[in-house]
């Protein structure tokens, strides 16, 4: 059963913009596998955008806030080894997913032009039934 769909799109240019000066403040959006895995692609705005969205989709589709959550950091996004994007929360988090009955979730990403949007999907579990047993 879906208990929560959250979609989420950012501008990739203010990411660039902010790739481009400082870089302030990235350790509270992103961890540090994030911030590895996009300086080794050629549009490295473009892939940290995506995880933004699939971040604030996560949010969306739990019903959560960030001011629950925390740093942005403690939800990262990784890739599969077939390379489907994966969430990968912190015990913290995890934790308050438990009265929602720690949900499966499932997370699509996309980028084109000057777009990145994320899909999280949060499905309950099922429980096995007597007539299962």
């Amino acid at each position: 059963m879906i208990v929560g769909i959250g979609l989420e799109m950012v501008k990739i240019d203010p990411i660039d913009a902010w790739l481009a000066g400082d870089g302030g403040a990235f350790d509270d959006v992103f961890a540090p596998d994030e911030i590895t895995y996009a300086e080794g692609k050629r549009r490295s705005g473009e892939h940290l955008a995506g995880r933004w969205a699939a971040k604030l989709a996560f949010l969306k589709a739990t019903s959560l806030t960030q001011a629950q959550v925390g740093p942005l950091s403690q939800i990262e996004i990784i890739r599969h080894p077939s390379g489907k994007p994966e969430l990968r929360l912190a015990p913290a988090v995890l934790q308050l997913l438990e009265p929602i009955g720690s949900p499966t979730l499932h997370l699509t990403l996309s980028h084109s032009g000057e777009l990145a949007v994320a899909m999280v999907v949060a499905e309950k579990r099922k429980e096995p039934t007597d007539e299962a047993l």
